[in-house]
């Protein structure tokens, strides 16, 4: 089980990461109780890139 929820998570995350890194995004705002989001976006983007 394991083995296959990381396998989707892996796809999930790469689209996630394409989509992010295209010319067609644009984020949206968030609230601030989303503050950890934020964080993990930040993340994301520094180290994808």
């Amino acid at each position: 089980m394991w083995k296959v929820t990381n396998a989707e998570d892996v796809g999930l995350c790469m689209s996630m990461s394409d989509g992010a890194k295209s010319d067609h995004y644009r984020p949206g705002p968030f609230s601030p109780d989303e503050r950890h989001c934020v964080q993990f976006c930040d993340w994301i983007m520094k180290y994808s890139a």
